[in-house]
């Protein structure tokens, strides 16, 4: 509902602020529903419009003349961090279900009829990887969302390739080529560059950024060692 209000050129900014308040209250308490939230209640059918949302709240960020509305959009879509988390669970939680379903020679070719378990699904991955408006993510602003985006990526990856399936298309040799060449190697570019620029600096603001660099580096080097493993057998 809130992304038609983001992406309208007719409404008023007023009326944006208002929405981004709301959906920044809602999303501060999203860590806390997690811990009671029902195991059995399926929230996959919001998955089509996240991306769309995301990108509302972009527009906002860049667009808007007020720099406190801008900075509140920017805390809220930082957030995405805790999205992500989300579908990674979704997924780890449906792909039992769905191997047990087939039968052992069909699985790795058959179309799957998850909302999550779809090329669909790396689109999240690439948004916070490779934004929209070209060139790798803000860092260390976006530490927390690009950690997330990683991660589930790698979870996608290890899943697929032991499972011997490729539901979300992930061990494609072209898929595999883009990521590596479009999302992780500009990253690591990225990164070093944060590292390095850091480390001339002696306050505590560099020691944050430096220590939230370092799972992300982990990560990271991890994703581009698993390409390059899946790259090596798809040649």
């Amino acid at each position: 509902m809130l992304k038609h209000i983001f992406t309208s050129t007719k409404l008023p900014w007023e009326l944006k602020k208002h929405a981004i308040d709301l959906l920044f209250c809602i999303m501060e308490g999203a860590a806390d529903l997690q811990k009671d939230h029902d195991a059995s209640l399926d929230y996959s059918v919001y998955t089509p419009s996240l991306y769309a949302s995301l990108q509302a709240i972009q527009l906002v960020i860049v667009y808007a003349s007020d720099p406190l509305l801008r900075k509140k959009a920017f805390d809220t879509f930082k957030m995405i961090a805790i999205l992500l988390g989300c579908v990674k669970e979704e997924m780890h939680r449906e792909y039992p279900q769905m191997v047990s379903k087939e039968s052992e020679s069909a699985k790795a070719e058959s179309n799957s009829s998850s909302p999550f378990w779809t090329d669909k699904v790396l689109d999240f991955v690439e948004f916070v990887l490779r934004p929209p408006h070209g060139g790798p993510p803000i860092l260390p602003e976006f530490t927390d969302a690009v950690l997330s985006a990683l991660n589930l990526y790698r979870f996608i990856l290890i899943t697929e390739s032991s499972g011997n399936t490729n539901y979300s298309q992930v061990l494609s040799k072209n898929k595999l080529q883009k990521v590596y060449r479009e999302w992780l190697e500009p990253l690591r570019a990225l990164v070093c560059g944060v590292r390095a620029e850091n480390q001339k600096d002696n306050n505590e603001l560099a020691f944050d950024a430096l220590c939230g660099l370092n799972p992300v580096e982990f990560v990271l080097y991890r994703c581009i060692e698993l390409v390059e493993e899946n790259l090596k057998r798809a040649s």
